[in-house]
């Protein structure tokens, strides 16, 4: 009987150690994940009105003599809209493309000078009618600040008025020309909303300049065989603007901060 006993408890004691470290080892706990915040979104497309002040300079020119009307800065008031599509390829980085609409209202840009080959004064202006840029955007977000977003932009043209009128005898010649150059800005956006954003825009634009008709005026010229020609030397405009915007945020998927 004592051998039985005996035989028993040395085929037990395995099992007791094997159940005695298992309890040693206490309650499992669940593992903790991190967590990672959803940032905005800034993909879909997007379309609004803007609204602002702009300042705007140009000079015209007697080409023949280089004769300058002398460079003339007005104040103008600008309106339109805009429209245009985002895609946020990163947390950090939205792409973009965007056409801006938007017209120009404002004094002329005037100013008179004497040339003497025409033995007259000459009046002449330059004046911005619209202005409409296609450009391309590229915009920073960060997280914690997603429904922010830092953009610069680039493209552009515009329409420009210019006449030229001879004070002397009131004859007066003009054209309207679409004007091509170079357009730059830089803004800042902030979604208010899931669907609305607001935003502050500067931009430039350096336009080119353009000849008006060769017409001659009535009055006979002091010297005939002297031939005539007058232009639009340069056109600048830079904007600042307040615009709102729909965004339709179509993507389905949303951005996931990393860090």
């Amino acid at each position: 009987m004592k051998g039985f006993l005996l035989g028993c408890a040395i085929a037990a004691a395995p099992i007791m150690q094997t159940v005695s470290a298992a309890a040693d080892l206490g309650t499992p706990t669940a593992t903790s994940v991190p967590y990672v915040p959803i940032m905005f979104n800034w993909t879909g497309f997007h379309i609004g009105a803007t609204l602002g002040r702009g300042w705007a300079r140009a000079n015209m020119i007697d080409i023949p003599r280089r004769v300058s009307f002398g460079v003339r800065n007005h104040s103008v008031f600008v309106g339109g809209s805009q429209i245009g599509y985002n895609d946020q390829i990163s947390p950090t980085v939205v792409l973009g493309a965007e056409r801006l609409m938007d017209g120009i209202k404002g004094d002329r840009n005037s100013n008179n000078a004497f040339i003497p080959a025409f033995g007259d004064r000459f009046d002449a202006f330059a004046r911005e009618d619209f202005v409409t840029t296609l450009t391309g955007r590229v915009g920073f977000a960060a997280p914690g600040w997603d429904r922010w977003l830092v953009y610069i932009k680039g493209g552009g043209w515009a329409e420009t008025q210019a006449v030229v009128t001879d004070l002397g005898t009131g004859t007066a010649f003009s054209t309207t020309h679409i004007n091509g150059g170079s357009a730059a800005g830089v803004g800042l956006e902030w979604a208010f909303a899931p669907n609305g954003t607001a935003r502050i825009e500067h931009q430039c634009l350096g336009l080119s300049g353009f000849p008006l008709p060769d017409e001659q005026p009535s009055r006979p010229t002091a010297t005939p065989s002297v031939a005539h020609g007058f232009a639009s030397d340069r056109n600048d405009v830079n904007t600042l603007s307040v615009g709102i915007s729909y965004l339709s945020n179509w993507s389905p998927s949303p951005i996931m901060a990393r860090y």
